[in-house]
């Protein structure tokens, strides 16, 4: 038996021979897609540039080191410990991972993870084996070796697997974690015209405005997406009315206009509004509203002429509550504290995301600040041109610098549309999808991104979140994402 013992070794040379350098030339084919892959690992994604490089090299490197006799145990000993670590990171990948990446190459891409991981220990054996043959004599200290480069091998791959949770949740490196099969249905449903915008989401119906006819209302049955038109019925219509934005607090519905200081009150059975109050200080530019009638708006301090915020209840008269400077003083113009303010109906926390910074606050029904976070893109202040113009109105010469576009909020979890490219982002992919990045505000972590698709080359315009439903409106339709709600939690 011993003489076929040469034989042997040499042979599992041979294949790992083959193993590496078809694995390191597979990948090297293709390396801007595997160093995609290999950035929406869930273990290894803040690492994926140096990763990349480095399992290649070390494919090479080893696979040379198994071609000459003399160095063959050192190659042995190395295809060991990198087949120990490849195992751990399947491992990792099938036990702790939120979803299950791809980031080999060529026939091996095909093997299922299971198939992958029995593949990966079969070679792990066959070193052992190849180092037996060739340390036959000293068994101990071959033994000892084998599992002091097993455990650092391993090591090596927790330790990253670690860092690397820890960097992409909370230290926010600009990688994005894209979550596979987070959208388990998709479908989509002509509109009238591309002006309308979301008012709410209640009894199974969901409801429009139109930005160019402020008084009609398209209500869709969640059921069976049948449509029909509403009007609503104003007990004064003499007000010089420019933006006029719909709020619907079941069952009430709330109708204001931040350039005129008035509020219209009515049931959403009747769809019949009456003025409710004209509080001369009611002026804003942007709204949300509660579920217990509270009206939180972003307004422009007169004297100061930087935004603030400030909630009103409506119910059963307009009383004003709160006024705060939470959002910070503007330092180019007023334009680097505007943003977004929406309110969480379960978790009964106001959020603000700003647009030109990777910011967002998280406050009481008080306003009161809980937190103040980072979104995972790296820029703290775009750079704005701002100019004033005859009229001492302040004007944004590069609208584009916008960072969060868009943003939705649904019991604890923080949806924002970013324009920013992460690293290792498909440019083909960016140039016909957005992405949503999802974070646990409460827990200020990162939890992964997925892609809206656009239609006809048009971005999405808005989209809210209920019940597991990602509503957008793209162009002239309404398209219906359903969540897969196991891997956001």
């Amino acid at each position: 038996m011993r003489k076929y013992f040469p034989f042997i070794q040499s042979l599992i040379c041979y294949l790992f021979i083959v193993l590496f350098i078809y694995a390191a030339v597979s990948k090297l084919m293709d390396f801007e897609n595997f160093q995609i892959q290999l950035a929406q690992s869930p273990l290894l994604s803040v690492y994926a540039g140096f990763i990349s490089y480095a399992v290649i090299i070390a494919e090479i490197v080893i696979a040379l080191l198994l071609c000459y006799k003399r160095w063959r145990l050192i190659g042995l000993y190395a295809s060991f410990g990198l087949m120990i670590a490849f195992t751990v990171y399947i491992y990792l990948i099938l036990n702790y991972s939120d979803f299950i990446p791809c980031s080999c190459g060529g026939i091996l891409e095909k093997m299922g993870w299971k198939e992958h991981l029995i593949f990966n220990v079969v070679f792990v054996g066959l070193s052992i084996i190849a180092i037996m043959i060739t340390r036959e004599s000293v068994k101990r200290k071959l033994f000892l070796k084998l599992i002091v480069i097993g455990i650092l091998s391993a090591g090596c791959v927790v330790i990253l697997f670690l860092q690397s949770e820890a960097k992409i949740s909370k230290q926010n490196p600009f990688i994005r974690k894209y979550l596979k099969d987070i959208v388990i249905g998709k479908h989509s449903y002509k509109l009238k015209n591309n002006s309308l915008y979301f008012i709410g989401v209640t009894n199974n119906k969901l409801y429009l405005g139109d930005r160019f006819a402020p008084l009609y209302v398209t209500e869709i049955d969640l059921d069976n997406y049948q449509s029909r038109e509403l009007i609503i019925k104003i007990d004064q219509d003499d007000f010089p009315f420019r933006t006029v934005k719909i709020f619907i607090s079941s069952p009430h519905f709330f109708l204001v206009d931040g350039t005129v200081p008035v509020i219209f009150k009515g049931d959403i059975k009747t769809w019949e509004a009456k003025v409710l109050s004209t509080d001369p200080t009611l002026y804003f530019s942007k709204a949300v509203i509660s579920s217990t009638d509270e009206l939180f708006v972003r307004k422009q301090d007169f004297k100061t002429k930087q935004n603030i915020l400030a909630r009103y209840n409506l119910a059963p008269s307009v009383q004003q509550f709160t006024t705060t400077s939470i959002l910070g003083e503007a330092t180019q113009g007023i334009f680097d504290t505007d943003g977004i303010p929406l309110f969480d109906l379960q978790q009964n926390k106001f959020l603000y995301v700003y647009y030109y910074r990777n910011n967002y606050v998280v406050a009481n029904k008080n306003l009161d600040v809980i937190t103040r976070s980072h979104t995972i893109d790296t820029t703290r202040l775009a750079p704005l041109k701002v100019i004033t113009n005859q009229q001492n109105q302040q004007k944004l010469l590069n609208p584009n610098s916008v960072v969060n576009r868009l943003a939705a909020v649904d019991n604890g979890l923080l949806y924002i549309n970013s324009t920013k490219k992460g690293q290792f982002e498909d440019n083909q992919v960016w140039k016909q999808a957005s992405a949503v990045d999802i974070y646990n505000y409460q827990k200020q972590l990162y939890k992964g991104s997925f892609y809206l698709y656009d239609v006809d080359r048009q971005k999405t315009n808005e989209f809210i979140i209920n019940n597991n439903n990602l509503y957008a409106i793209i162009k002239n339709q309404l398209v219906v994402y359903t969540l897969n709600t196991k891997i956001i939690q």
